[in-house]
């Protein structure tokens, strides 16, 4: 089912968010609690997805603000759903479809609240975004001091490589030398 942005009464919500019609916050939800319901739409033009038909329940679309954190759902999502039945890693991608899940409700709760105390969806969309590009950021720098770390730990249990270091002028400086691994600084 293709991501649309565009709600039934489009003309009627221009000045409102955006939101994806495709599956609903009340289905994010029950996904995140590790049941996996039928989220799409029975009728076409219906304004209901079918869990919330079936719950007898007001539908709640996804903002759009959250556009990348739901395309991440999905994908986990479909993979799960891929899965054969009986195989060894439909737990573990259970679980990774929950945590997705989890983070998507979280992050439009977090947003909703903000949105209702200050008024500014521009400025919240604006914010979470830039959000994103830090954690994108943290996350880099995390996987770097993991190299370091790892690059680290290989020079003090590498005693048999013919290198040693030399501190010059604050800089780390890799000598080769021939069979014995000398330190000086």
């Amino acid at each position: 089912m293709p991501l649309s942005e565009t709600t039934p009464d489009s003309d009627l919500l221009s000045c409102l968010h955006r939101y994806i019609w495709v599956m609903c916050l009340w289905v994010v939800k029950v996904i995140a609690q590790g049941h996996i319901v039928a989220y799409e739409f029975g009728l076409r033009g219906s304004k209901k997805c079918v869990y919330c038909t079936a719950q007898k329940d007001v539908y709640t679309p996804v903002p759009v603000y959250v556009r990348e954190e739901f395309a991440v759902l999905l994908g986990t999502l479909e993979e799960y759903q891929g899965l054969p039945e009986g195989n060894n890693n439909q737990a573990a991608a259970l679980a990774e479809v929950q945590e997705v899940a989890r983070t998507l409700s979280l992050c439009v709760q977090v947003i909703q609240a903000q949105d209702k105390t200050l008024g500014v969806p521009e400025l919240l969309t604006a914010s979470h975004h830039l959000l994103g590009q830090v954690l994108e950021q943290v996350s880099a720098l995390n996987c770097r001091i993991a190299s370091l770390e790892a690059q680290v730990a290989r020079g003090v249990s590498g005693g048999s490589s013919s290198r040693s270091q030399k501190k010059k002028r604050g800089k780390v400086v890799v000598v080769e030398l021939d069979n014995k691994m000398t330190k000086s600084e």
